[in-house]
């Protein structure tokens, strides 16, 4: 029964308003309303809403059958729980009427996911992105809007957020990133270009010679943001020199094919004591002039903590796919 002071939704049968607490009429005749029944799991969610309305904690907001179906506030907070395709529907009870544009959703987006970053896997996630958009759009908050401009500029608008949101939420809630690499490494088929899964809570204990781990390669008078997937040569406290385009560790000649070193090191005599927090990461460069051991020292070895992940599976090309040793 609506209350007709505050247009509050009340159970059939109430004398007073839940809300206002104003005097409801009631007809003189037999009340034989049956309402639906409320599921049981939205009960403690309606609970916790009405304790916080009588606190003023939170705007009034109806919590009910058809939760937020009722009001302004209601109808927005619908379209911002769409974030997660699908999740207003559910809330506003009208989940019926999108489900197949969620199940096209997650067909794309998994899709995309799997090509990823190929051009076929950035449109396929694009494709994703812009059903997305049609599932928001299916509010009746939208039918509100009845100027094209106004739409169109909507549509963009929605679509530069949902971008920003698919392409920094990963890096948030996950802890695998992922990066190309520059090297070619024969022993374990590494070639340039191939792109990596990498975990980013790495412990010390989990890097060892040859592994292959996230950074962000820093170059003498500018900074570079650009992350690469760099191999680990040389480990804390080691000498590390390379004679005749191989690396020496300790007085001990590396495989070139599993060590390999890079072509702008070639042809290059050095020497370098590693400290005891320090790593020597192996990755090709292209260096202002002739290196020298300082330019190298600067450019090649990193701490602990200047790494951002260590990579485990080697996500592309496809026909390689699969977690490395």
């Amino acid at each position: 029964m609506r209350c007709p002071r505050c247009q509050f939704e009340n159970i059939p049968g109430k004398t007073r308003c839940f809300k206002c607490d104003s005097i409801l009429e009631i007809s003189a005749g037999s009340i034989s309303i049956h309402p639906p029944r409320m599921p049981n799991w939205k009960k403690p969610v309606r609970n916790i809403f009405r304790m916080f309305r009588r606190r003023h904690i939170v705007p009034d907001i109806e919590v009910g059958l058809r939760w937020g179906r009722y009001s302004e506030l209601g109808r927005y907070s619908a379209v911002i729980l769409d974030i997660i395709p699908g999740l207003g529907h559910v809330f506003q009870g009208c989940f019926k009427k999108v489900w197949w544009l969620v199940l096209l959703w997650w067909v794309f987006i998994a899709s995309g996911i799997y090509f990823f970053p190929s051009s076929l896997g950035f449109a396929l996630l694009g494709i994703g992105i812009g059903i997305h958009i049609w599932i928001i759009t299916r509010h009746s908050l939208w039918k509100d809007i009845e100027n094209f401009k106004s739409k169109a500029f909507a549509v963009i608008g929605l679509y530069l957020f949902l971008l920003f949101v698919y392409r920094y939420s990963p890096r948030i809630f996950l802890p695998v990133t992922g990066g190309y690499t520059t090297l070619t490494i024969p022993w374990n088929n590494v070639e340039p270009s191939d792109y990596f899964l990498a975990r980013r809570n790495i412990r010390l204990d989990m890097l060892e010679r040859g592994s292959l781990v996230l950074i962000e390669p820093r170059a003498i008078g500018r900074r570079n943001t650009t992350t690469v997937i760099g191999q680990v040569a040389a480990l804390p406290g080691e000498l590390i020199a390379i004679e005749g385009n191989s690396f020496v560790i300790n007085g001990q000649v590396m495989d070139n094919s599993r060590y390999p070193v890079p072509r702008w090191l070639h042809r290059i005599k050095m020497s370098l004591n590693m400290d005891s927090d320090s790593y020597f990461i192996s990755l090709e460069y292209r260096p202002y002039g002739m290196p020298n051991d300082e330019y190298i020292r600067q450019t090649c070895i990193y701490k602990f903590e200047d790494m951002r992940a260590r990579a485990f599976m080697r996500w592309s090309p496809i026909s390689k796919r699969g977690v490395i040793e």
